[in-house]
């Protein structure tokens, strides 16, 4: 079960990369194409939208590989206490604490995949299967780590 959602994350931030890279060569053949055939102010307004377009591809493609890298250098190992890489069963719901990619469905499975960073990870970081935190007024139980 861990490694299928380990997997669809994997394949959602290749899909990611993979669209951000073509979006990115698209933009380079506009400008390319924009120089080719504008003059005077048009020209420069054009070209100037079209690397500010692309200048947001760059920093969406560069934290799209950094999660990339962040998920594929996971330990793969099931621990006695919340970590980076656990998958945990809890009274709320399934999390996989990897990267912050929201709900990753595999066959009837439903899995929040969610950073430590995040204020679910802070607080079931370092738990153990059996403890009781308490987070958005609720009380979320460890169930089980896998």
């Amino acid at each position: 079960m861990k490694k299928q959602i380990f997997e669809s994350c994997k394949n959602q931030l290749t899909e990611q990369i993979s669209g951000l890279q073509t979006e990115l060569q698209g933009y380079k053949s506009a400008v390319s194409d924009e120089t080719k055939s504008s003059v005077g102010d048009k020209y420069e307004t054009g070209r100037a939208m079209l690397h500010l377009e692309q200048e947001r591809l760059y920093k969406q493609l560069a934290e799209a590989e950094r999660l990339y890298n962040l998920l594929i250098s996971l330990p793969n190992q099931v621990c006695k206490k919340v970590q980076p890489g656990s998958l945990v069963k809890t009274s709320q719901g399934l999390f996989y604490f990897a990267v912050g990619l929201g709900q990753v469905k595999v066959d009837d499975l439903t899995a929040f995949c969610v950073s430590l960073k995040s204020p679910i990870g802070q607080a079931l970081l370092n738990c153990e299967v059996g403890e009781v935190v308490s987070f958005q007024q609720q009380k979320w139980e460890v169930l089980e780590i896998i």
